[in-house]
Parts: C-alpha cells; sequence; structure tokens
C-alpha cells in the first residue's frame, strides 16, 4: 500500500483487531476512532488489502488432512529421527484419522448386531439356568 498507516490499518484488521484499535495502532490520531477507523476500513484499497492478507494467511497455514495424515505415517515409519513413543502416537493418530480405529459401516453395523445377539444369548442362558434350577428344585 501506498500509505504506512494504511499498511498498518489493514494488518491489524487482518489480525483481528476492531478498527477503533485498528485506527489507533496505525497511529491515526483525531476523535472519535471507532468512525474514523470504519471510514478507512471501507476504504477500497483498504478492502482489498485486508482480503490479500487474510488469504496469504490462510495459504500458508493450510495443512491439509491429507498433508497430516502423511506426516504422522512418516513419523509412525520412524522418519524424521522419531523415537519409539512418538512413532506410537503417530501410529495411534493415523488409525483415529483415517477411520481404522471404528471400522467401516458395514462392520459396525456388524458389531452392533453381533452385539445384540450376544445379549440376547446372555439372556437366554440366564433363563434357561432360572428354568433348570427351577425343574431341580421343583418350582
Amino acid at each position: 500500500m501506498r500509505s504506512v498507516r494504511h499498511e498498518t490499518f489493514a494488518q491489524a484488521i487482518a489480525s483481528g483487531k476492531i478498527c477503533a484499535e485498528a485506527y489507533r495502532k496505525a497511529k491515526f490520531k483525531g476523535k472519535d476512532a471507532s468512525k474514523r477507523g470504519f471510514e478507512i476500513r471501507n476504504r477500497p484499497e483498504v478492502e482489498a488489502r485486508i482480503a490479500e492478507i487474510r488469504a496469504e494467511a490462510a495459504a500458508i497455514s493450510l495443512l491439509t488432512k491429507d498433508r497430516a495424515l502423511k506426516l504422522c505415517a512418516e513419523l509412525a515409519e520412524g522418519m524424521h529421527g522419531a523415537e519409539p513413543p512418538h512413532r506410537i502416537s503417530a501410529m495411534e493418530k493415523v488409525g483415529k484419522w483415517s477411520g481404522w480405529e471404528s471400522g467401516t459401516k458395514a462392520e459396525q453395523a456388524a458389531a452392533t448386531a453381533l452385539g445384540g445377539v450376544a445379549d440376547m444369548m446372555s439372556r437366554i442362558r440366564t433363563g434357561n439356568a432360572d428354568m433348570v434350577s427351577r425343574i431341580r428344585g421343583g418350582k
């Protein structure tokens, strides 16, 4: 930007400051910092610079899920000098993030169904034991 103050203002806004704070940070003088800051904020060149700063920050800090998984997999394999405790932690994260920990939907459905069958079998066994006990006891 042509103005150092406008650049400072745009950077302050892009970092989350409100207009009055950005106005003061940019060393603008005068009363009613909120009103004057809002006016500066709405200048087309300042708005464009704020958008540009935010886009740059987003591009720099962009860590995709795929990149994070790849990095964890590399750590799990012992790359980057990862020690065993960190390798195990990386393996756990890879498993959790990739869904291996919870299984596929079909595996989850099967586990739920089998859990229901196991519960039913347990009730049948308990019921049979009670019935056998009653028969033996003459009740």
